[in-house]
């Protein structure tokens, strides 16, 4: 059988700015310019910040429903008016709601998590203190994301066999948050894994796996 498909044609270019500079902020969108076209009431500014260490704003009122911040590189330390503090990494978000409070994340969708993994996964291998089911899978997988915000991998090779998948990998991040008693450093870290994983009617229902967790631990401790 054959198709034939019809490409859609090119989306055009409504319109081009370079924004207004405004202090240590570059203003790309505002109710008085091409906000006029975007309801409701919408900002979109471009920071572009030289390191600090020192805070850019005090806490302040805002006049708008909500405000998102994506840190598209380099990263952001933040207090909010809980007393609660952190960083924000590259591809990290910040979501301030009126009146509901505001949210920080790294980067990590745990709601694609439970689409990939079967409810009745089983790790043949699992780390210390983690069960063996889905979830401490997705246990361990927020462990990591908590001490490395910028967790994320380098795949060197796979191959599929069957219904068998097998990966080599090394996996990237910077030491944020406590690690197997280890506080945090500050240390950007690396370590190779491969892993084997079983696929059932599109989803994860088995994994086997080997890490050099040890070389990870040294790179965490050395002095």
């Amino acid at each position: 059988m054959n198709a034939v498909l019809s490409a859609k044609p090119a989306r055009q270019v409504q319109y081009r700015t370079r924004g207004q500079r405004q202090a240590w902020f570059n203003r790309l969108v505002s109710p008085s310019g091409l906000g006029e076209r975007i309801k409701p009431f919408v900002f979109l500014d471009d920071f572009d910040i030289a390191p600090s260490g020192k805070p850019l704003s005090g806490l302040h009122p805002h006049s708008g429903i909500a405000t998102l911040t994506v840190i598209v590189s380099g990263e952001m330390e933040y207090i909010d008016t809980t007393g609660k503090t952190g960083i924000l990494p590259t591809g990290g978000v910040e979501w301030m709601n009126a009146g509901g409070g505001v949210w920080h994340g790294a980067i990590g969708n745990y709601a694609l998590f439970d689409e990939l993994f079967a409810d009745d996964f089983v790790d043949h291998t699992p780390q210390p203190n983690s069960t063996p089911d889905k979830a401490g899978a997705l246990k361990l997988y927020k462990t990591l994301r908590s001490a490395f915000p910028d967790f994320r991998a380098n795949i060197h090779w796979q191959i599929a066999d069957g219904d068998r998948v097998t990966t080599y990998k090394t996996y990237h991040g910077t030491h944020r948050g406590e690690f197997l008693g280890v506080a945090p450093t500050g240390r950007s870290v690396q370590f190779e894994t491969v892993n084997v994983m079983r696929v059932q009617d599109g989803k994860i229902a088995e994994h086997w796996g080997v890490a050099n967790l040890y070389s990870l631990i040294q790179q965490l401790t050395a002095t």
